[in-house]
């Protein structure tokens, strides 16, 4: 499940990067990207195993893992799916800022609970929650959502050049902790 979400989002904020950065000015193909990459994060989530299934398992006392899993990805699927509405419906893009600053509160909080999740939850064994790909990922996406919140929502158009780099550079880390995963380093 991770390295689906660590493959399909960075690939949609990549072509949004180009747009951010005024090099990708078509906003219908951005708009189909984002929505494809909602359905496919979307059904990762709905039909993978019951939708809770993770590659990081701990015992059923302190957390069900996936179902945080699932949460994370189903979170982000949103974000992609009023990317889609704004890009290729025509939506408000304040609003997908304001949506944005939920997001960045939210991926610090899985940011800590993938870095320090068992000694949150009051469990002894803290290794098999310490998901360090995930957890770069997510503080990335946290800082991320929240430049697009000053943005979109407040609007500073300023940081447009400055989202685009940061983006193109997120992206590219994403994949590379995805490839990690594939290549074998351990995650947790």
């Amino acid at each position: 499940m991770e390295l689906v979400f660590l493959m399909i989002l960075p690939a949609t904020l990549w072509a949004q990067s180009w747009y951010f950065l005024d090099l990708y000015n078509n906003t219908k193909t951005l708009g189909i990207m984002a929505a494809t990459a909602a359905a496919v994060l979307g059904g990762l989530v709905i039909f993978s195993g019951g939708g809770f299934t993770s590659l990081v398992a701990g015992p059923p006392e302190v957390a069900d893992v996936g179902a945080v899993m699932s949460t994370f990805i189903a979170l982000w699927a949103i974000y992609l799916a009023m990317m889609a509405g704004v890009y290729l419906g025509g939506f408000d893009e304040r609003a997908l800022g304001f949506y944005s600053i939920f997001l960045a509160v939210v991926s610090i909080v899985y940011a800590v609970y993938f870095i320090a999740g068992g000694e949150l939850l009051g469990g002894s064994q803290v290794g098999y929650l310490v998901h360090w790909p995930m957890a770069i990922v997510s503080t990335l996406l946290a800082v991320f959502a929240l430049l697009v919140f000053f943005y979109l929502a407040t609007p500073y158009p300023r940081l447009r050049y400055f989202i685009g780099w940061f983006t193109l550079i997120l992206s590219i880390l994403s994949v590379l902790m995805g490839a990690l995963i594939i290549l074998g380093v351990p995650i947790d």
